[in-house]
């Protein structure tokens, strides 16, 4: 199991459940080592989003919105939607939550996972899902028609499990940036970018594997530099360019 590569572990990781898989990883220190596992979370809402289902008729499928995707796809390991969820309290339930893979329409070839039904009591929620390269993937809700349905979430977040690098700098990387709130508007996010791109340019930036010696006695950039660690930001290649994944 040692000499076999880092990418065979991660394909056999991929016939685990994301907890399956962080098990996995703590196995021992060849497979911590092969797999990095790290867990870091967007926060799409806190605040309660409410729906209301028609009085009557057929029960219609409401888009919610795209699923962000903020990781290379090939580093993800799988995506859980998780929140705190009820419907309106009484009479029958009907409420759910849909992943799909179609933006305009929510029918039953583009349905990747639906939850269970919404329980009168809040509870939380969370929907497991492996992620296509090449594939998009929006959530809906499904109220329920008759009068009376409604669908109330909070709390609403993705929890992505990636093979990171090693440092786990896509992981604590995000982490930094959400506590600093340069992930709040287009403008913090872009800024980031062009630091990451530009001490990237620096020809004597070292990896993570090496010392950061000849970085003191530069003066090239220092104050980008400064800015980057008080940040949090490990300022070598493999960390910035993982900084700049996540900022494009």
């Amino acid at each position: 199991m040692q000499e076999l590569p880092a990418e065979i572990h991660q394909q056999v990781s991929l016939f685990c459940s994301s907890l399956d898989a962080v098990s996995l990883s703590r196995t021992c220190s060849s497979l911590h080592d092969a797999l990095w596992i790290s867990k870091p979370t967007w926060m799409i809402t806190e605040n309660f989003r409410h729906w209301t289902g028609p009085p009557y008729g057929e029960e219609n499928h409401c888009f919610l919105q795209e699923l962000p995707i903020i990781f290379p796809k090939n580093i993800i390991h799988s995506m859980r939607v998780c929140c705190m969820w009820r419907d309106q309290g009484f009479g029958n339930r009907k409420g759910r939550l849909i992943i799909s893979t179609n933006r305009d329409e929510c029918n039953q070839d583009s349905i990747v996972l639906q939850s269970e039904i919404a329980e009168h009591d809040e509870g939380p929620l969370e929907l497991e899902f492996k992620v296509h390269p090449t594939v998009q993937y929006y959530l809906w809700c499904l109220v329920g028609s008759g009068g009376g349905h409604q669908l109330f979430v909070r709390q609403l977040r993705v929890e992505y499990v990636l093979w990171d690098l090693p440092n786990l700098h896509f992981a604590r990387n995000l982490s930094r940036l959400i506590q600093e709130g340069a992930t709040e508007n287009l403008f913090g996010v872009e800024s980031v970018a062009v630091m990451a791109r530009t001490l990237l340019g620096e020809e004597e930036l070292p990896s993570s594997t090496e010392t950061s010696t000849s970085m003191s006695t530069s003066t090239v950039h220092s104050p980008l530099r400064s800015y980057m660690e008080e940040m949090g930001i490990d300022v070598n290649r493999e960390s910035l360019s993982a900084l700049l994944e996540i900022s494009t």
